[in-house]
C-alpha cells in the first residue's frame, strides 16, 4: 500500500484592491430609498478607488492512497485536480 501526503500553502499581503468609494448604504425594507439617494455623493455613480490593504491565504492538503495487487494491477481513487 502506498500513502502520499502533500501540503500546499500560499499567503499574500498588501495586495491591490479596487472598490467603490461611493458605495450606497444597505437597503432598508422599512425605509425603501433608491440607490442614488443612499450614496454619499448622490449626483455621482461609481467612484473607483484603490488600496493595498487586501490579503489572501490558502491552505491545501493532498492525500493519495494506492494499493497494488499481486497481479500487477493497481487501485486508487480518482480525485479532482
Amino acid at each position: 500500500m502506498l500513502l502520499q501526503v502533500g501540503y500546499v500553502g500560499n499567503k499574500g499581503v498588501n495586495l491591490p484592491n479596487r472598490y467603490d468609494a461611493n458605495q450606497a448604504v444597505p437597503f432598508d425594507p422599512l425605509n425603501p430609498l433608491p440607490i442614488p439617494v443612499r450614496r454619499p455623493y448622490q449626483t455621482l455613480g461609481f467612484i473607483s478607488a484603490n488600496s493595498s490593504s487586501t490579503y489572501s491565504n490558502y491552505n491545501g492538503l493532498d492525500v493519495h492512497v494506492e494499493r497494488r495487487y499481486s497481479s500487477g494491477l493497481a487501485s486508487s481513487p480518482v480525485t479532482p485536480g
